[in-house]
């Protein structure tokens, strides 16, 4: 099992490799930057959670980089594009002009 300390030093070591803020890293595994916060400051994370994020971690880590030692490392189901895609822009979608007819 992982503890508290490892999850988040992993969450900073996976931040530090991608090139992005732990709190974005957060919010890709948990749907939250705050959980990385928490964690920070001592806090802890529901055990489902935590077994989500180290399955996360190990399907993402990039393939170059080694497994930080003394952390058991899960099977991994790689994606196909590391690092994760930018999700799709926010707001309405816009309407399509309607033709007028003239050329």
């Amino acid at each position: 099992m992982i503890t508290q300390a490892q999850l988040t030093a992993l969450v900073h070591r996976y931040a530090a490799l991608s090139g992005n803020p732990p709190r974005r890293v957060s919010s890709w595994i948990w749907r939250a930057a705050v959980i990385i916060d928490r964690l920070d400051q001592g806090g802890a994370v529901e055990l489902d959670r935590a077994v989500h994020a180290l399955q996360w971690l190990s399907d993402h880590w990039p393939a170059h980089e080694p497994w930080p030692a003394g952390i058991e490392r899960p099977p991994s189901h790689p994606p196909d594009v590391w690092p994760p895609k930018k999700g799709p822009k926010k707001g309405r979608p816009r309407k399509a002009v309607p033709d007028s007819g003239k050329s």
